[in-house]
């Protein structure tokens, strides 16, 4: 069992004077790759006693966005994991449990992929804002990541029930198959 720690991390640097931001130290975090998957030993965080489960990851996407005088629109959209508030008790941490908490973190990633479609298919030279249109994006792409995030843990029952388990493996490599021409991390736009 475990309980994912929907942490999101939300940077923004709309014009080098303004930034708003939350700590997002990059050599720290765990980059999504489909090259490298979680193990335990990325799990560094202090067992949170208080909870019912065996595990937490904590995952999100890290967003950027820069504008230029010029019109230019940089968007970066970054799917990472961070080891030292995810954590698990060793006593329960086999391969399954493994697995699942790997999935939580490749939801992130779908919709970090899912994000970087929908700025590109946003008509953003009608808006007047576009940077705002930018962060509407973001926001209802998080929404629905979280809620998705929580259909997956109630349907296989935080890892228990084996059979969705296996049908959710199944759907979360399809999602990940479905958006792989938008696992670009950055993307440039040009708004007149």
């Amino acid at each position: 069992m475990k309980r994912t720690q929907n942490r999101l991390i939300y940077l923004l640097f709309l014009i080098p004077s303004i930034t708003f931001s939350q700590k997002y130290e990059t050599g720290k975090m765990i980059r999504w790759d489909e090259n490298r998957p979680l193990t335990w030993n990325d799990f560094k965080g202090p067992v949170d006693r208080r909870s019912s489960f065996y595990a937490s990851t904590c995952a999100g996407i890290y967003l950027k966005i820069e504008q230029s005088g010029n019109g230019d629109i940089t968007v970066i959209a970054e799917t990472f994991f961070d080891p030292a508030k995810s954590w698990y008790v060793k006593k329960y941490g086999n391969e399954k449990l493994l697995e699942h908490e790997q999935r939580h973190f490749d939801i992130k990633e779908i919709y970090a992929r899912r994000f970087i479609k929908r700025v590109l298919e946003a008509d953003l030279a009608t808006e007047r804002k576009p940077v705002e249109k930018i962060q509407k994006i973001y926001r209802q792409t998080l929404d629905e990541m979280n809620d998705f995030d929580d259909l997956y843990d109630r349907e296989t029952k935080h890892s228990v029930n084996k059979e969705q388990q296996i049908a959710w493996n199944h759907e979360i490599k399809r999602l990940l198959e479905k958006y792989r021409a938008y696992d670009r991390k950055e993307i440039s736009l040009f708004i007149p």
